[in-house]
């Protein structure tokens, strides 16, 4: 599947802005240097060994620097937010204790720092709050899935 088939048309044009401001000489292609921060300017991050991993993966051209196409760009975030949600969801999993597919803010708090996202306590506490929309101090699943993918 085209991975910008996952996303929103709102989605598309961020990451298009973001990768555009990279990509100097208009060919398509930023390099394996600019990743990082074209990633975060997109709202994305990813750890030092992710990074690691996903430029090992980049043929080299023979001016000895990698070059990532937007293609592959928007494959590397769609494969960080399938690993995302199905980390989200093994969170939410863990706190939904009676299986009601409704958890207090606490106990989801809690499983999320188990996560293996880089997330810091006032991360999970904004992504609490975005996902909790009707403000009563519980987050159904459904609320949850409509927070990751905003």
């Amino acid at each position: 599947m085209a991975a910008s088939l996952l996303f929103t048309e709102e989605q598309l044009k961020v990451f298009k802005k973001g990768f555009s401001a990279f990509d100097i000489i208009g060919d398509g292609t930023i390099t394996t240097k600019d990743l990082d921060t074209a990633m975060r300017s997109v709202g994305q991050r990813f750890t030092e060994a992710e990074l690691l991993k996903k430029t090992s993966q980049v043929v080299v051209g023979e001016d000895g620097i990698g070059y990532i196409a937007y293609s592959e760009f928007l494959t590397m975030i769609a494969d960080k937010m399938r690993n995302k949600v199905s980390q989200y969801n093994k969170a939410f999993r863990d706190a939904d204790k009676d299986g009601n597919r409704l958890v207090c803010a606490a106990d989801l708090r809690q499983a999320m720092l188990t996560v293996n996202q880089p997330m810091t306590e006032e991360d999970i506490n904004a992504m609490i709050k975005k996902a909790d929309s009707n403000n009563d101090g519980m987050i159904d699943y459904k609320e949850l899935v409509t927070m990751i993918f905003a």
